[in-house]
């Protein structure tokens, strides 16, 4: 929203101008706000971002225009306000087989719990094993290359990790994501185990800066 106070005794006319683009792409779009507000008055004027993209949205209020009467001049006032906006992902289930850990079935072990796949492939009994720890089994490791990052790619990159992620945890699979942050020369790590941690990690993901030298990257993740 952009608030527009006239303090005059006289009705203006002016044009907000107004720059948004991905925070990935470093070419912005310019959009022009127009409008009419009355004589000592306040009002605001809303702009609606596009949906399609999901990531760390950039809005930079550039100038403001108020025009004479007839719209013939304007005195430009230049203001250069900046507000990130994160659009998140939505979060789907997607089709992920979690293998558990299996044994050779006992007499005690419930019909349940034989897997019936490994049992006709190895022609003998093959049980699931219910007891297994709860720590992280699967790392999801985010390599975002600044050469090779787009809006676009960024963004299907999220909605594919959000999915992933929500995946895991309903399948009580606690994981580990990482990624390199190259201005802290440190290797972030969130561990997901429910809905609200896996959310936590793609709104700090959305943050994440491209990186540039992938060599220095690659030891700090060895």
């Amino acid at each position: 929203g952009i608030t527009v106070k006239n303090q005059s005794a006289w009705n203006m006319r002016y044009e907000a101008v107004i720059l948004v683009g991905n925070k990935i792409e470093e070419k912005k779009k310019q959009k022009r706000i127009r409008g009419v507000i009355q004589a000592e008055n306040v009002r605001t004027f809303w702009y609606e971002l596009p949906g399609n993209i999901c990531g760390s949205m950039e809005i930079t209020l550039n100038e403001i225009r108020i025009y004479d009467p007839l719209c013939i001049f304007y005195i430009r006032r230049r203001e250069a306000e900046t507000v990130f906006v994160k659009i998140m992902p939505e979060f789907e289930l997607m089709p992920v087989e979690i293998t558990r850990k299996m044994r050779e079935y006992r007499r005690e072990d419930s019909l349940k719990d034989i897997h019936w796949k490994l049992t006709a492939a190895k022609e003998e009994l093959v049980a699931k094993e219910r007891a297994f720890p709860l720590g992280c089994a699967v790392l999801i490791w985010f390599d975002i290359r600044e050469k090779e990052c787009t809006a676009n790619g960024f963004s299907k990159m999220l909605k594919t990790a959000s999915s992933l992620s929500i995946t895991l945890v309903e399948e009580k699979c606690i994981h580990l994501a990482a990624w390199y942050e190259e201005d802290t020369e440190q290797i972030v790590t969130v561990k997901v185990k429910d809905e609200e941690s896996c959310c936590q990690m793609v709104w700090e993901l959305i943050d994440i800066k491209p990186c540039g030298n992938t060599e220095k990257r690659d030891s700090y993740m060895r």
